[in-house]
């Protein structure tokens, strides 16, 4: 993350990332080898799958170059942008509790980045599109849920 003395190259928190997602996930192989995967949805697991790649190498390169409390504040937009979705795709109803939790969430992140000048309009933009990539992935989960299996 920026602002440490020696930052750790974003390939390097990738490749940490994805090696400590695959340590936590094997006892989880090892106990249910009888589970068959079957996918109904392959483009679906794909098309994730490379959202999830392209999301998390960009957020980890946003770590390095922005800082750390602008990208945590960022990253609270992911709910918000759900509700977005959720009514738009999936016609979800908006009542007044979830319209105050939106006002009071966008203001939440904008008190915490204080767009002052402090932080380059270029590196925000760019670090806003991975909560939208995040609920994207999030839409193709939802979507997969008609069709397959929880545990798969």
């Amino acid at each position: 993350p920026k602002f440490m003395e020696n930052p750790i190259p974003a390939t390097q928190l990738f490749f940490l990332t994805s090696i400590l997602g695959t340590i936590f996930v094997s006892p989880f192989l090892l106990i249910a080898p009888h589970i068959k995967i079957k996918p109904k949805a392959e483009k679906f697991y794909v098309g994730r799958a490379i959202l999830i790649t392209i999301s998390t190498s960009m957020w980890l390169y946003i770590l390095t170059i922005i800082p750390t409390i602008h990208a945590v504040a960022i990253s609270y937009t992911l709910p918000l942008i759900n509700l977005m979705v959720g009514i738009i795709f999936f016609h979800e109803k908006l009542n007044k509790h979830r319209i105050i939790a939106f006002i009071l969430g966008i203001i939440g992140v904008m008190m915490i980045l204080r767009p002052k000048g402090e932080a380059n309009l270029l590196e925000i933009l760019l670090a806003l599109t991975v909560p939208f990539m995040w609920s994207a992935c999030d839409i193709l989960m939802k979507i997969q849920t008609r069709s397959e299996n929880p545990i798969t």
